[in-house]
C-alpha cells in the first residue's frame, strides 16, 4: 500500500501508519467497512455508502464518525489516489466496553481488473440469513475468504452462498442476479444478502424483481451476472458444483439481459457521481 491514508483522525503517509497488534479491530474483526469506486469524477455513490456504513455501525453498536468527517476522511485519501481505484472506508471498534469509540481507516487499493466474465461456484457454504451479521459488511469476512479459497480449488473465482432454507444468498463479494423462465430477479433482502449499491440502484431503475431463488432455478438459468461497486454488471460464464466440482453449466456471458443491464449501469454512472 502507499500513498496517502486516513487514519482516526488525520492523513498520514501509509508508510506510517499502523494499528497496534492487541487491537480491537485486529483480535476481533469487529467493525463494518465499504468499498467505493473511485472513477475520473472521484468516489461513486458516496452518500448511498456513508448511509449504509453508518446503519451497519450502529446496528452492532459501533459510534461511527459523523457523517461531514467520513466526507471529509474519503475525499482526502480519494484526491491523493490514481485512477482508477477502490476506497475502502473502515470503522471499527476499539472494545466492546460502552464508549470505547471506534477507528476510522480509510485506504485505497488499484481497481482489480475482473475480466470480461467469471465463473462461479454454489455451495456447500451457507448464510445464516437471520443471522446477527446477516446483511451486513462486516469486517469479519473469515467465512467469505474460506469459502473464495475453496471455489479458487474448484477453479472458480466466486463462491455463491445459500441460505440455511436452500436458496440462492449472494456471492462472497457481490450480489446475484439470474434472468429465469424470461424474467431478471435478485435474492430479496430476507436472505440475508447485503444491500448492494449496485444492486439497489438496479431495482430502483426497473431492471429486475426481488424473490427467493431455488439453487435448482439458479441451475436453470439461462444468463447469471454479479454485482457490486468494483465489478459493476459482470457477467457468469460458468457455474460449478461446489458439492461436486466435476459438475459445470455453461452460459452465455454477457447474454441480451446482462448486456442491456450493463447498458443501463453505464448510463447511471455517466448521469450522475452520487445518484
Amino acid at each position: 500500500m502507499s500513498g496517502v491514508v486516513w487514519f482516526d483522525d488525520r492523513p498520514l503517509d501509509a508508510a506510517g501508519a499502523y494499528v497496534p497488534i492487541d487491537d480491537a479491530s485486529v483480535m476481533l474483526g469487529d467493525g463494518v467497512f465499504e468499498s467505493i469506486a473511485i472513477g475520473p469524477r472521484g468516489p461513486f455513490a458516496v452518500t448511498r455508502h456513508i448511509r449504509r456504513l453508518r446503519s451497519a455501525a450502529e446496528r452492532i453498536g459501533i459510534d461511527a464518525p459523523s457523517e461531514a468527517q467520513l466526507r471529509r476522511a474519503i475525499a482526502t485519501v480519494a484526491d491523493a489516489a490514481s485512477q482508477p481505484a477502490m476506497l475502502r472506508v473502515t470503522v471499527a471498534a476499539r472494545g466492546v466496553e460502552p464508549g470505547s469509540g471506534a477507528r476510522l481507516i480509510v485506504t485505497t487499493r488499484p481497481l482489480r481488473a475482473h475480466g470480461e466474465a467469471a465463473s462461479a461456484a454454489i455451495g456447500p457454504w451457507v448464510r445464516n440469513e437471520v443471522g446477527f451479521l446477516a446483511g451486513l459488511k462486516s469486517t469479519s469476512w473469515g467465512e467469505n475468504a474460506a469459502a473464495l479459497r475453496a471455489a479458487r480449488r474448484y477453479g472458480a473465482d466466486e463462491a455463491l452462498f445459500v441460505t440455511t432454507r436452500g436458496d440462492v444468498c449472494e456471492g462472497a463479494s457481490c450480489n446475484v442476479f439470474a434472468v429465469i423462465d424470461g424474467h431478471l430477479a435478485t435474492p430479496p433482502l430476507s436472505a440475508g444478502c447485503l444491500p448492494g449499491i449496485t444492486r439497489e440502484l438496479l431495482l430502483e431503475h426497473g431492471v429486475a424483481g426481488e424473490r427467493p431463488i431455488a439453487v435448482d432455478e439458479l441451475w436453470a438459468a439461462t444468463e447469471v451476472f454479479l454485482t457490486s461497486s468494483g465489478r459493476g454488471v459482470h457477467p457468469v460464464r460458468r457455474l460449478i458444483d461446489g458439492h461436486h466440482p466435476e459438475r459445470s453449466v455453461a452460459l452465455p456471458a454477457p447474454g441480451a439481459v446482462g448486456r442491456a443491464v450493463a447498458g443501463v449501469w453505464s448510463g447511471l454512472i455517466e448521469s450522475s457521481n452520487d445518484p
